[in-house]
């Protein structure tokens, strides 16, 4: 099945698409060890540039996050789970989104205790600077590689937004230069 997607490395974003085995996005990416992409455009977080590289190989490892276009995984598999609301430092992203645990589970804790290699967000906000510009991506699902996560902790909605708005007059932008992606 061909996929679009749209990730982040430690200098860059990218977007392309790869023909993967059918499957949950986050069990078929937690067993590649590499991920062909085709039609990959790579764009620079220092210079925003953005170059069109065709085939590239993408290792799992150098994934800080990666969320794709297309349906969500299997409704029959989905078990109850309590929503928290979590602040992620990876890399050069500040990434707000749900964590979804199993009640009276604490969130931080299994977060950072996921035996899987990319963990799972949902209703997130990746904010990162680009070519000195503030960029705001919204995305449904997110997968956070756990080998570049520096930070975790609690947040709220209201405190993410906040923390952007900061952000945002800290790069000294003329107003209304907020770049936010749906």
């Amino acid at each position: 099945m061909r996929i679009e997607l749209h990730g982040y490395a430690g200098d860059c974003t990218f977007d392309g698409s790869a023909e993967l085995p059918d499957g949950r996005l986050s069990d078929v990416l937690n067993r590649l060890e590499r991920l062909e992409l085709s039609e990959a455009v790579l764009t620079s977080l220092e210079t925003g540039r953005a170059v069109s590289a065709g085939e590239v190989p993408v290792e799992r490892g150098d994934l800080v996050a990666v969320h794709a276009d297309g349906p969500a995984g299997e409704a029959e598999r989905r078990i109850y789970m309590v929503r928290h609301v979590m602040r992620v430092l990876a890399g050069p992203y500040v990434i707000f989104g749900e964590f979804h645990t199993l009640p009276g589970i604490h969130a931080v804790r299994a977060f950072h205790g996921s035996r899987r290699g990319l963990a799972p967000l949902t209703g997130c906000r990746v904010a990162y600077a680009q070519a000195g510009t503030l960029k705001v991506v919204q995305t449904p699902f997110l997968l956070v590689n756990l080998r570049h996560v520096d930070e975790v902790s609690p947040s709220s909605l209201d405190a993410a937004l906040d923390e952007i708005e900061l952000w945002a007059a800290s790069l000294e932008q003329p107003a209304g230069a907020l770049s936010v992606v749906a």
